[in-house]
């Protein structure tokens, strides 16, 4: 038995909505399971896969701080984890008072787990605020859905470190000319 063609499947079908079965495609932000979305790197559209990562990585760390805690492994044994979520490479001689750090190779590893964090934050503003505000506001278009997204995600991002920006500029003690007296 052939398959019909398009046509014939819609001149068969009573409804004038017919539902075309979704597909997973390569830039879908649908969630092919968590290997599959590492392999082709979909973790960065799909918010629940780059939060997988985030948890395994945090939860590696836990488990090795709290083994570490507990003596069942020397705390002299350097936890392999910390470098994703701390800052390392602490320059020795500065004070505790005023930690110094200087540049690494495990800052690579640092970044990477950050570039991850805010994939997840940015795609999950994207997704669960701003999409569905675009529908309520009456954006139909997907295309247009995304745009909306991706540009109330700029318009958030934006507002917020300009804010901290102007806030740890006050903050500040060497700004005595600017904003300060605002």
């Amino acid at each position: 038995m052939c398959r019909p063609s398009a046509s014939e499947f819609l001149s068969r079908s009573s409804s004038p909505i017919v539902a075309l079965p979704r597909v997973i495609g390569r830039f879908s932000s649908e969630s092919e399971g968590l290997w599959e979305d590492l392999k082709s790197m979909r973790w960065m559209k799909v918010p629940e896969s780059s939060f997988k990562m985030i948890m395994y990585l945090a939860l590696l760390w836990f488990n090795f701080y709290t083994l570490q805690k507990f003596n069942l492994v020397p705390s002299t044994l350097w936890n392999p984890f910390e470098a994703l979520l701390f800052i390392s490479h602490r320059v020795p001689s500065s004070p505790d008072s005023d930690p110094h750090y200087q540049k690494g190779y495990l800052d690579i590893t640092f970044i990477a787990y950050y570039i991850i964090v805010w994939s997840f934050v940015r795609q999950s503003i994207t997704m669960y605020i701003f999409h569905p505000m675009a529908k309520v506001v009456g954006v139909k278009k997907p295309a247009k859905i995304d745009r909306f997204g991706e540009q109330g995600y700029a318009v958030a991002y934006f507002t917020f470190t300009s804010i901290l920006g102007l806030v740890s500029n006050q903050a500040q003690s060497y700004c005595g000319h600017c904003l300060c007296s605002l």
